[in-house]
């Protein structure tokens, strides 16, 4: 089982959770991915992962955003694979203090908080070291309007990486790359 991480007030019906799942449904494997909807508390989100571990056999982990921040922590805490799509790392917590206070999620309505110790709690889940860096696999775009890249190329030097010039956030074109991200996961 897989298990898609999204970003940062996003949802499991955005579009790169949902081409992941339709790409598997294509190959008849649906059934092997989980992409449950996450809510903002840095602890809730730790706790319904370790549930969903603890309940499932999870081999590998995709996360975008806030989600590749996540996937990085699990994959290495857990020596298993990890793709990684302009992910938020280590070094760009310093700068995320604006991301402190209470939202409404766009794609389902849903109110949420994220706390002065939410942030401050994102610091236990920092990965200083990848423990096994060919189990990571970075996309990133330099034109992410949202984080510098830059500093997960640095992070992920030992890794897998696909980077490009151009792109943003969202990550253009993130449907070309599918492929190859289940190639290196599965």
């Amino acid at each position: 089982m897989i298990i898609y991480l999204h970003g940062f007030n996003s949802s499991s019906s955005s579009s790169k959770a949902q081409l992941c799942k339709k790409y598997l449904n294509n190959k008849g494997i649906g059934d092997k991915i989980l992409i449950p909807d996450l809510p903002l508390s840095t602890a809730k989100v730790v706790n319904l992962i370790e549930m969903l571990i603890s309940e499932k056999e999870i081999i590998a982990f995709i996360g975008s955003s806030m989600g590749g921040f996540y996937s990085c922590y699990f994959a290495n805490k857990y020596n298993l694979k990890g793709v990684h799509i302009n992910p938020v790392v280590d070094d760009h917590l310093p700068s995320m203090l604006n991301i402190v206070g209470s939202y409404e999620n766009f794609n389902n309505g849903k109110k949420d908080t994220f706390s002065m110790n939410d942030y401050e709690n994102l610091k236990k889940y920092s990965t200083h070291m990848l423990t096994s860096p060919k189990n990571h696999f970075l996309l990133a775009q330099e034109g992410d309007e949202v984080l510098d890249q830059r500093l997960s190329l640095k992070k992920f030097k030992e890794s897998k990486i696909y980077f490009s010039k151009k792109g943003n956030h969202q990550f253009e074109n993130f449907e070309d790359k599918i492929e190859q991200i289940f190639d290196f996961l599965l």
